[in-house]
């Protein structure tokens, strides 16, 4: 994934965040968990992958599961979400996921096969 996508796809997310924000009438708990991803979104610095890069926290990770794209994002002590940006569903993800898990140190190309099969794109 380039740099221009990547940044297109967080910026994406943000916007995202942002609107939930905005619209949010639930619980101060909720309200809170989405202020803290794009606290974190903010500060913690954005990882590529390249052909040979680690997945770590902070990572934009690209899925393939037959012919459907998502994204995932591992952040560090977050409440799970998904949104959907640019047409594809990103899946926000605490690095102690059982996702995180599976993806963490792992590098392109590489295949899960769990309840899920992907591909790291």
């Amino acid at each position: 994934m380039g740099d221009s996508k990547r940044q297109a796809v967080f910026d994406a997310i943000k916007g995202e965040l942002e609107k939930e924000l905005e619209a949010h009438t639930g619980s101060s708990v909720e309200r809170a968990a989405i202020e803290h991803i794009l606290l974190t979104l903010r500060f913690l610095p954005k990882r590529s992958l390249s052909n040979d890069g680690e997945i770590g926290p902070g990572s934009l990770i690209g899925l393939r599961s037959g012919t459907t794209e998502s994204y995932v994002i591992v952040l560090p002590q977050v409440s799970p979400m998904v949104l959907r940006a640019l047409g594809h569903p990103i899946r926000i993800v605490s690095q102690y996921s059982a996702l995180a898990h599976a993806l963490l140190g792992q590098r392109k190309g590489f295949l899960h096969q769990n309840s899920e099969v992907f591909e790291v794109l």
